[in-house]
């Protein structure tokens, strides 16, 4: 007679009997799992999670190395300086001042020519009025009376004068005031003024000056001194404004003049020459300085 008996030690344990006596004989130790008799969902859910915490390229990718995380990789210094070189000159004279070193993420960056094109399209959206309006059929004045006999006409029926069809009547579906806006990340307005910068930058049309002061009011005064510099189209940004500038800036058809806080990137790409004081080029690095 053979029967398989459980050990108090979780082992498979082989009883034979025999006429005289029973031989207990000790099969090897294979640690068989106690299987609960009942089975609860708790213990089917904490199996399943277990399997979710595995990264799936770790079962079947033997040369899988674990990514090193940001704070113990290594920071290599670049060998290249993070700045590049512009004169700074005289308004009045085009003489030059100095020599400043201006950032290079600012005026350094690659040309984007994907995002200046959002950014202007953006820009100029922002500019429609959107006040075109048109009257449709029952906008549009005119009677309401049945024109014709429904019958015996032999035409088509007409209900109302003021159909788009006939003259005199509305329009149909009609243009009304909207809102002709569109949105664009702050990042890719950035992006996009730096790639304007370090364009203007790279084709030696961004002039630095130390102040932008006419001498008077006077249109002339001040024309006298853009046609001496060959500075007639040009775009002005100038973080000290005045009031010598803002009236003598007004007569003069190719020339913009802007404060710091209301930067035109259609205007920079219209015009020939980028002209900053060092207030609007402190203020454009400090803006778009990338940490």
């Amino acid at each position: 007679m053979l029967k398989l008996l459980r050990s108090p030690y979780n082992t498979l344990t082989r009883s034979i009997s025999t006429s005289t006596k029973i031989f207990n004989v000790e099969a090897p130790k294979v640690l068989v799992p106690e299987t609960p008799s009942v089975i609860t969902p708790a213990d089917i859910y904490k199996d399943i999670k277990f399997i979710d915490t595995i990264k799936p390229r770790q079962h079947y990718d033997p040369h899988y190395v674990a990514p090193v995380s940001d704070s113990v990789q290594a920071k290599v210094a670049s060998p290249f300086p993070n700045y590049v070189q512009a004169w700074l000159k005289d308004f009045k004279t085009n003489e030059p001042l100095d020599l400043l070193n201006i950032s290079s993420q600012v005026f350094g960056a690659p040309l984007r020519r994907d995002l200046i094109h959002r950014a202007v399209v953006f820009e100029r959206d922002g500019l429609r009025q959107g006040t075109q309006s048109a009257k449709n059929r029952a906008e549009v004045s005119g009677t309401g009376k049945k024109a014709f006999p429904q019958k015996k006409r032999g035409k088509a029926r007409v209900g109302s004068l003021r159909a788009p069809h006939f003259r005199g009547g509305g329009r149909a579906f009609p243009p009304k005031p909207r809102d002709h806006s569109t949105d664009l990340q702050v990042k890719v307005l950035h992006h996009a003024l730096r790639s304007i910068l370090s364009t203007k930058y790279a084709q030696n049309q961004l002039i630095i000056v130390d102040k932008i002061l006419p001498n008077s009011p006077k249109t002339k005064d001040l024309a006298a001194i853009l046609n001496a510099h060959n500075w007639n189209n040009s775009y002005v940004i100038a973080g000290e404004q005045n009031d010598n500038l803002l009236l003598a800036s007004k007569n003069i058809e190719k020339l913009l003049v802007d404060d710091i806080y209301t930067p035109k990137l259609y205007q920079m790409m219209l015009h020939s020459n980028l002209i900053l004081d060092l207030s609007a080029l402190a203020h454009f690095e400090y803006l778009l300085s990338v940490e």
